[in-house]
């Protein structure tokens, strides 16, 4: 499964559990760091370092994507998104609240924001051993145990990163995912303080406003359940229409910095000019995502491959592997996966095909896929009885 397992980074290597924790543990310190801070470049360090904890964005929808049927990720990672934005948004309404809260115990105004900090830090601490804890890698348990059971195969994570880098598609969803939750940022960032001097509005009830990011609790969960709902008759085709919609309509990190730094750091332009151009640019960066095209799934504006040999699931996920590596079973996750995301056809192809799949000029059963039976000369890699369990 090595061309989904791309995404991820060194998670792959050590399961979506230890990867979210680790980010949480890493970023407590600087969120305690923050109560001392006395200058801009401190300022700036610590929030550098608390960055790392969005990392975690990407653990959960790793973690959601083996957890659940490819029925309904699309519903289930926005549901975890959208529970990580509420975070966001509750952090937008409770800050200020638990500022006035410290003061009315008699703290000063100096101090008073600094140890609000240490709320925040010390719920850093117990997510990550949470996480820790009650966490598990995947459906039939952690990473670790299943490698040393010989049930999940460990990739060599130079390759998996090289695989990354000369897939096209990567960077365009780099771009994508970044601007867009970059934007998420930047809003997330100004707009309380926008509200505070456009409207005159005190502190808190600028905060409470600003904690409409809460919504993405509804928003992300629902234009997930729109990608599953497309999916489900016009497959991967749909899933790329619903993202150039629901992202032109809408208007990571590197997008919060490129748009603070463009927007919102120069005097000639007002927070309110620099919103409307931050709109702007999310439709332009949305572009780039009608030239994604899988040849077993097609794109937004061309249809699948007519090419028998690369008209299938098994062709384009097995390709990464080599001889020797198919020879070892290294493969056999990808044939798994291959099998589970034929769904991303649409049904109304798959109700058009045969219930076989074509390998160049060879038609081959489904059912030789999973117990080993061969016809012809083309090898399905599966070997044994046992292989093909392990498959299953």
């Amino acid at each position: 499964m090595r061309k989904i397992d791309t995404r991820w980074g060194f998670r792959c290597k050590t399961g979506p559990r230890y990867g979210c924790a680790f980010f949480m543990m890493l970023s407590a310190p600087a969120v305690f760091c923050m109560a001392s801070v006395s200058s801009p470049g401190g300022y700036v360090a610590c929030r550098f370092m608390i960055g790392f904890s969005l990392a975690t964005f990407v653990s959960s929808h790793y973690w959601m994507s083996t957890m659940f049927n490819v029925n309904v990720v699309g519903l289930v990672n926005g549901m975890s998104a959208g529970w990580g934005n509420v975070g966001g948004g509750a952090t937008q309404l409770l800050m200020p609240l638990l500022y006035v809260l410290i003061k009315k115990f008699g703290s000063t105004s100096f101090t008073a924001w600094r140890i609000a900090f240490f709320i925040p830090g010390w719920m850093h601490i117990i997510a990550g051993l949470s996480i820790l804890i009650l966490g598990q890698d995947l459906p039939d348990g952690n990473l670790s145990c299943l490698q040393k059971k010989g049930d999940v195969g460990k990739d060599n994570l130079s390759k998996v990163v090289w695989y990354a880098v000369k897939n096209y598609r990567t960077w365009i969803f780099v771009l994508l995912y970044g601007f867009s939750l970059g934007v998420e940022l930047t809003t997330d960032n100004i707009i309380a303080e926008y509200f505070y001097d456009k409207f005159d509005l005190n502190l808190h009830v600028a905060g409470m406003i600003a904690a409409l990011g809460m919504a993405n609790i509804v928003s992300r969960p629902f234009g997930g359940y729109l990608s599953d709902l497309g999916a489900r008759r016009y497959g991967m085709r749909a899933r790329l229409w619903n993202l150039w919609i629901l992202q032109t309509m809408g208007g990571g990190n590197f997008g919060s910095v490129l748009t603070q730094y463009l927007f919102f750091t120069r005097s000639k332009y007002t927070t309110s000019t620099g919103i409307t151009l931050m709109g702007i640019m999310t439709v332009a960066c949305t572009l780039p995502v009608a030239l994604v095209h899988f040849p077993q799934w097609g794109s937004m504006l061309l249809p699948p491959s007519k090419d028998a040999a690369t008209f299938n699931e098994e062709y384009y996920y097995g390709s990464e592997w080599t001889e020797d590596e198919k020879t070892k079973g290294l493969h056999l996750n990808s044939i798994k996966f291959a099998e589970s995301s034929r769904t991303e056809r649409g049904s109304h192809i798959n109700r058009g095909t045969k219930n076989f799949l074509r390998v160049g000029h060879l038609e081959k059963d489904p059912g030789d896929l999973v117990f080993g039976r061969q016809r012809g000369t083309w090898d399905s890699g599966i070997r044994t009885r046992e292989d093909a369990t392990r498959v299953r």
